[in-house]
């Protein structure tokens, strides 16, 4: 509908009517709807409130209109094709983490190949934000959405219609903290680690230093894991850095891997791909001669452009498989299948990933 015009009754009657039969069933996929002259007829209204009716919907991709063959359903209607992927930054600007690239890459290829439709909606906190969060709302009241996919916690939409509208399907990526009422995608970072740890030590390595974020592993998951692995951790070895002060990981692998210390790291875990390239650079500040003096294992989200390094391998989560989980969570969601409270994607060398 055109901005500025509002709408009638007997015109959101019509709209109404109709959406209900398809999300329901009763008009399903590639259904021819009742004529214009019948719903003239039924709702006692004249063609043009008809027409406006029908606008509607197909401007939401419920119909689609095939000259005088008629007015049919749509073969991928919204509510069981569309979902709407939430990102709370945007491309280029502060709080955003290559992460959201790689999903957003995965989103388009998710789309060529299943033919789902998953649409970007960057609710950051700013004028654009606001408006990409109105246009989500919207959707959501025109009932033009599969689900929601949330690629971080939704804390910022604490109470709005994006989070407590009833009978949607919601789906979140997080680690941590919960959220009530949303299905977890959670990344496994205890196996994560674990599969770095069994790599370094498969290749005889004996003292390992992490470069990760903030609360990503416990201490105590570190002193299990590379124990059990026969491992060196020491807690001067194990730094951590906010994905967003990525320069900061320059010096702290300068500062770990510098030739003046009587004992050195011979193997680094860099755990976050923000990360990943400064930490590069500090090692050849440092000297350090990959494959020879040091191994890495560096985070990363595939699917990731990269260039083969020697005595570097990339360990992380591929984008593909993690939208297909959450696509999954939403249509058991919408179908009534029960599922566990989150779903855990495991972590995979570059070699195995999909991208």
């Amino acid at each position: 509908m055109p901005a500025g015009r509002k709408s009638s009754p007997k015109q959101d009657a019509i709209t109404r009517f109709l959406r209900t039969q398809i999300i329901g069933g009763t008009l399903p996929p590639g259904a021819r709807l009742p004529t214009r002259a019948e719903l003239e007829e039924r709702f006692a209204v004249s063609s043009v409130t008809v027409q406006r009716a029908l606008d509607v919907l197909g401007e939401h991709g419920f119909i689609s209109a095939r000259g005088t063959h008629g007015t049919f359903v749509a073969e991928r209607p919204p509510h069981l094709n569309r979902y709407a992927v939430v990102f709370f930054a945007r491309p280029q600007n502060d709080g955003w983490l290559r992460f959201y690239d790689a999903l957003l890459t995965a989103s388009a290829s998710v789309a060529t190949q299943t033919g789902h439709i998953l649409t970007p909606y960057f609710c950051s906190s700013d004028a654009t934000g606001e408006r990409n969060h109105q246009r989500l709302q919207q959707a959501l009241a025109a009932q033009a959405l599969a689900g929601v996919i949330f690629t971080s916690h939704p804390y910022p939409l604490d109470g709005s219609p994006v989070l407590t509208t009833p009978n949607v399907a919601r789906v979140a990526l997080m680690w941590g903290e919960d959220f009530p009422a949303i299905h977890k995608i959670n990344y496994d970072q205890a196996d994560f680690l674990a599969q770095a740890c069994a790599w370094f030590a498969q290749r005889r390595r004996k003292r390992v230093a992490l470069i990760s974020v903030p609360g990503q592993f416990s201490p105590t998951l570190i002193d299990g894991l590379t124990k059990r692995h026969g491992l060196e951790s020491p807690a001067h070895w194990r730094q951590t850095i906010h994905p967003t002060h990525a320069p900061s990981a320059r010096a702290c692998a300068h500062l770990l891997l510098h030739s003046g210390q009587r004992r050195r790291p011979d193997a680094l875990l860099v755990s976050d791909d923000n990360l990943v390239e400064q930490a590069l650079a500090g090692l050849a500040d440092a000297g350090v001669r990959l494959d020879r003096d040091l191994l890495v294992v560096a985070h990363a989200n595939f699917p990731t452009p990269w260039t083969t390094v020697p005595g570097l391998r990339r360990l992380g989560y591929d984008a593909h498989a993690t939208l297909a989980a959450c696509v999954a969570s939403i249509d058991a969601q919408r179908l009534g299948r029960t599922q566990a409270r989150q779903t855990a994607v495991r972590a995979l060398f570059e070699d195995a990933a999909s991208g």
